[in-house]
């Protein structure tokens, strides 16, 4: 029986001395499938993911963090809805971010970041940063009302040096 690895999830799949004259074609679909997926993400890359975040102050957003040691640039998505009882705000877009280590480039500037992003009329009402490190940060300003919600949701694709 041939082993074929999902992801990392491995598979015995019959072959055609214990299954009828179709198992070779199966196979073959299951090994173009698996490589496929095998390939669709890189070993740096961010998986789909979403955290709850406080009201008020940057916090890390868990990760969402780069190595500066082997990541030049990532595609991240995000998605963020925050509610209280009396607002709602919420945006969705995608950042590009580009490491440059140029010793000329100041402190907290190593990163170059672009944000392209759709909402409601202020957005999320919050802001994304990268520090040096290539840690991401969400910081939030403050909605009015009471029982607040605050979720960002993300997923990334990292491209190596």
């Amino acid at each position: 029986m041939p082993l074929i690895t999902i992801g990392s999830t491995p598979i015995q799949f019959p072959d055609s001395a214990q299954a009828p004259d179709w198992s070779e074609a199966v196979i073959q679909f299951a090994q173009v499938v698996s490589d496929s997926l095998n390939t669709f993400a890189g070993p740096y890359d961010v998986p789909a993911q979403s955290f709850l975040f406080a009201s008020s102050g940057a916090q890390q957003i868990p990760n969402l963090q780069f190595s500066t040691a082997v990541i030049r640039a990532a595609y991240i998505k995000y998605s963020i809805y925050r509610t209280t009882s009396s607002n709602t705000a919420f945006e969705a877009g995608q950042i590009i971010v580009i490491y440059n280590p140029n010793t000329a480039n100041p402190s907290d500037k190593k990163w170059q970041i672009i944000t392209e992003c759709v909402g409601g009329n202020s957005g999320a009402s919050a802001s994304l940063s990268i520090d040096d490190s290539g840690q991401f940060y969400i910081t939030p300003t403050a909605l009015s009302g009471t029982n607040a919600i605050n979720k960002i949701s993300y997923s990334a694709q990292a491209f190596s040096q």
